[in-house]
């Protein structure tokens, strides 16, 4: 079996329903994923001592929303990765059908990637590592994200939100709400989401049901400062050291594409944006998950001497200025 297959399969037997926020597991189908997961091969057993061995494939991206589905691009395009040079405008997109999305990283980046969790047009940022058992087989060492501000992610995604695109989350989290939310009531209702993607298992509305908790935070936090779940972190608000980073660890050329905002999302600016909306609302859980990420984000920067000055030829051979911040304002 292909270890590609297993996600697939594990999202395919998750059957949840959301009724009055009540979730039912099919646990017979958590069964067969783990008899299924006893096939895979030993590179998804356990993280190499190091990112860039052949052992962290393969790669899993968990993908926060707002955070810039363009890394995907970055990642589709590295030579370590991907063997054919297919060029930035037949990749596939973020809301492309599953089935092109497969067929690109079969055809291409055949065993490094176990990215397209769910196989529906509708699955919303699938995620499994609040299973223990799926957590340690396909994530520890393999999983890569970006990160992004909290109050900054939000707004970014309320933005997105009232334009229609994430309706599921009005059909479903929001329990079929017909009024538009203001920013206010959309931060109160989506907060801790970063947490709840590292904790918890589903797509859509199952992992969105109930408050966040301080254990859950805890787990979360704990998750991205161990060292040994993501093998790679980016940060949003500094993306052009981030894509620089990702070069710097797993070789290959800057490449203009990596700067590309692919999904600029409504009322997107390379400013920051005015949180008065918010109402003095902060996300104390996915600040801390954020504080954490910044500092695992740093240490890497040190580790690869990676700089605005010593990326310089990075961005030279992406064809782009030395920029202040980051152009992957969403």
């Amino acid at each position: 079996m292909r270890a590609f297959s297993l996600s697939v399969i594990a999202f395919h037997i998750l059957h949840v329903q959301c009724d009055d926020q009540q979730v039912v597991e099919d646990d017979v189908g958590l069964l067969q994923v783990e008899q299924t997961t006893q096939t895979l091969s030993t590179l998804m057993l356990s993280r190499a001592s190091s990112p860039l061995s052949a052992a962290s494939r393969p790669w899993i991206w968990l993908h926060l929303p707002k955070t810039g589905s363009g890394v995907m691009n970055t990642f589709l395009q590295l030579p370590s990765l991907c063997t054919a040079d297919v060029g930035f405008a037949n990749l596939p997109e973020a809301k492309d059908p599953p089935a092109k999305q497969m067929a690109y990283t079969e055809a291409y980046c055949a065993g490094s990637f176990e990215w397209w969790l769910g196989g529906n047009p509708r699955t919303l940022h699938p995620t499994a590592m609040g299973s223990a058992m799926l957590y340690n087989r396909l994530y520890v060492g393999h999983t890569f994200s970006m990160f992004r501000q909290p109050e900054q992610r939000t707004i970014s995604h309320y933005y997105e939100y009232i334009e229609g695109e994430f309706f599921v989350l009005a059909e479903q989290v929001f329990n079929g709400w017909t009024k538009e939310p203001t920013l206010a009531e959309f931060a109160h209702r989506t907060q801790g989401w970063s947490v709840r993607m590292i904790t918890r298992i589903g797509a859509n509305c199952e992992w969105m049901v109930g408050n966040v908790t301080e254990a859950e935070t805890a787990l979360a936090v704990s998750r991205v400062s161990d060292g040994h779940t993501f093998s790679f972190i980016g940060i949003t608000d500094q993306w052009d050291l981030s894509m620089c980073l990702v070069h710097a660890m797993f070789g290959g050329k800057c490449l203009a594409s990596d700067f590309a905002n692919t999904r600029p999302g409504p009322n997107a600016s390379a400013d920051l944006y005015d949180t008065a909306g918010l109402l003095g609302w902060v996300d104390v859980a996915d600040g801390q998950v954020y504080a954490e990420a910044l500092k695992a984000f740093q240490e890497n920067l040190n580790v690869y001497g990676v700089s605005m000055a010593s990326c310089s030829a990075c961005f030279a051979d992406a064809r782009t200025d030395s920029p202040s911040q980051s152009i992957q304002s969403m």
